[in-house]
C-alpha cells in the first residue's frame, strides 16, 4: 500500500500538472508543477476554490475541467498561463456508481518549448517553399529561348506580372509566342499548381462556343450529352484562362465574358443556376483591338477590363538576336525526334538570320523541320533552303562577294559556280541543265565537272 505521504510525493514530483476537483469544480488536488504552470506558490490560496472563480480571477484561462463538468466527458484543449507558458490539458471525469460525477482529474503538460519549434518548422517550410519557387521560376525562364533586350524585357515584365492576379492582354503579330509567355506566366503565379486552359476564340464555331466556353445543362439541346458537361471556364476553376484569339469573340459572347470578368459567376447554356469561379483571366490577339472597338465590333468596356496590362511581343525580325538560338533549339528538337545529327553551315545560318520571318518563330520552327527531313546531307546548306529564300541567299551572296573578290572574273566564276550547283542538285541532269541554260549539253557537262565533283550526266 502506498501512504498519502508517498502519493504526495509522487504527484509532487510528476513534470505534468496534476489538478483535482470535486464534481462541482471545487480544487481537491494540486501538484507542484501545477502551481509552476499557475504561478503561484501557496497552494492553499487555490484549495477549497471552484474554478469558475479561478478562471473570473485569471488565474487560469478557459477551464477544460469547467468543460468536462458541463459536456460530462473527456475534453482536449490548449491553455495559456499567467506566466507566458502554453499548456495542454486533458479533464478526465471520473463518475460514481449512481452516474455522477464525484471527481475531474486534470493534467496538463507545457508545449511552449514544442509550439516555438513547431512554429519554427513552418517558417523554416515556407522558406524552403519560398527558395524552390525561386529556383523553379529561374528554371522556366531558362526555358525559353531568347537573347535579345527585346525579349529580356518582356520576359522580366511577364515575371513580375505574374505576381498580380489581374487580367493581361498580350499582343503581336502571329507566331511571336504569345501562348508562351501566357504559360510562363501561370506558372510563375501562385495558380501554377491548378489548370492552366486555353480556348481558341477563331477555331471554334459559333454555334459550339458558348457550349465549349460555359457548358451545358442537362437536356440543354438535341444530341448534348446526358448529364450535361461543364466548359473551359469550370475546367480552369482557380487556375488560368487564356482567350487566344480574343479579337474573334462575337459580341454576345463578349457580354458574358465581361460579367465573368466582373462578377465571377456564370450560367451553363440551358442552365438556371449561377456557376461562380475564381480565375486569372489572359488574353492574346494578333489585332489592333482598339481599332475594332472604333468600328463597333469590340466591346469599349470589354476592352478596358482586358487591357489592364498589355505587353506586346515583338516579331522575330526586331529581335535578330533570337534567331540563332531558336534555330539551335529546334535542331536540336527535332534531331532527337526523328533519331538523326544535322547541322547547319555557317552559310545557311547567316541566310536565315538575314530573313525576316513574316511568320515569326512559329515559321521558324517549321522550316527547321523541314529541313531536316528533306535534306540529303548531314551539314544543311544554302542549296537545301527552300524557294522562297533564295532571294536571301542571292543577297547574302552579294553582299560577301563583293568584299571577297577582288576582279570581276573572280565574281562571275562564283556566280556560275552557284548556279550550276544548284541547278544539278536539283535536277541531277546535264541535259536538264543545257535546256533550261539554252547551252549545248557538253558546255553544260564541262561546267559541271569544273564546278562539282565526281557528277554524272
Amino acid at each position: 500500500m502506498v501512504s498519502s505521504q508517498e502519493l504526495k510525493m509522487i504527484i509532487d514530483n510528476s513534470s505534468d500538472g496534476i489538478f483535482v476537483t470535486d464534481g462541482q469544480g471545487k480544487v481537491l488536488i494540486l501538484n507542484q508543477a501545477c502551481k509552476k504552470f499557475l504561478g503561484i506558490e501557496d497552494e492553499n490560496y487555490i484549495l477549497g476554490k471552484n474554478v469558475d472563480l479561478l478562471e473570473k480571477e485569471n488565474i487560469i484561462s478557459s477551464s477544460a475541467i469547467m468543460d468536462s463538468l458541463r459536456k460530462k466527458e473527456k475534453v482536449t484543449l490548449f491553455q495559456s498561463t499567467r506566466t507566458g507558458q502554453k499548456i495542454i490539458v486533458t479533464a478526465n471525469p471520473v463518475f460514481d456508481a449512481a452516474g455522477n460525477i464525484s471527481k475531474v482529474i486534470s493534467n496538463s503538460r507545457d508545449v511552449t518549448e514544442f509550439l516555438a519549434l513547431q512554429e519554427q518548422f513552418v517558417k523554416e517550410k515556407e522558406l524552403t517553399e519560398f527558395y524552390k519557387r525561386q529556383l523553379e521560376q529561374r528554371k522556366r525562364l531558362n526555358d525559353l529561348i531568347y537573347q535579345s533586350p527585346a525579349m529580356r524585357k518582356i520576359v522580366t515584365m511577364a515575371a513580375k506580372v505574374a505576381e498580380y492576379d489581374t487580367t493581361l492582354l498580350l499582343t503581336g503579330e502571329s507566331g511571336v509566342g504569345k501562348n508562351e509567355i501566357a504559360k510562363l506566366i501561370h506558372q510563375l503565379s501562385s495558380r501554377a499548381a491548378a489548370p492552366f486552359i486555353q480556348i481558341n476564340c477563331g477555331a471554334i464555331p459559333i454555334n459550339l462556343l458558348e457550349s465549349e466556353l460555359f457548358g451545358y445543362a442537362k437536356g440543354a439541346f438535341t444530341g448534348a450529352k446526358k448529364d450535361g458537361d461543364i466548359g473551359k471556364l469550370e475546367l480552369a476553376n482557380n487556375g488560368t484562362l487564356l482567350f487566344d484569339e480574343v479579337a474573334e469573340l462575337p459580341l454576345q459572347q463578349q457580354a458574358k465574358l465581361l460579367q465573368i470578368i466582373n462578377e465571377g459567376t456564370f450560367m451553363r447554356v440551358g442552365g438556371k443556376e449561377l456557376i461562380r469561379v475564381n480565375l486569372r483571366i489572359i488574353s492574346a490577339t494578333n489585332k489592333n483591338l482598339e481599332a475594332l472597338v472604333r468600328k463597333g465590333e469590340f466591346r469599349e468596356d470589354l476592352y478596358y477590363r482586358l487591357n489592364v496590362i498589355n505587353l506586346k511581343i515583338p516579331p522575330l525580325r526586331e529581335r535578330k538576336e533570337d534567331i540563332p538560338r531558336l534555330i539551335k533549339h529546334y535542331l536540336d528538337l527535332f534531331n532527337e525526334k526523328y533519331a538523326i545529327e544535322k547541322s547547319l553551315s555557317n552559310q545557311a545560318l547567316r541566310i536565315l538570320e538575314s530573313y525576316d520571318w513574316p511568320g515569326n518563330v512559329r515559321e521558324l520552327k517549321n522550316l527547321v523541320e523541314q529541313m531536316i527531313i528533306l535534306s540529303e546531307n548531314d551539314i544543311i546548306d544554302r542549296q537545301d533552303l527552300p524557294e522562297h529564300l533564295q532571294g536571301e541567299v542571292t543577297k547574302l551572296w552579294m553582299d560577301e562577294g563583293l568584299s571577297q573578290h577582288s576582279s570581276l572574273a573572280e565574281l562571275m566564276d562564283d556566280v556560275e559556280k552557284q548556279l550550276f550547283t544548284r541547278l544539278y542538285h536539283k535536277h541531277y541532269s546535264s541535259y536538264k541543265i543545257a535546256e533550261l541554260l539554252k547551252i549545248s549539253q557538253s558546255t553544260a557537262m564541262r561546267k559541271i565537272k569544273k564546278h562539282l565533283s565526281s557528277p554524272s550526266a
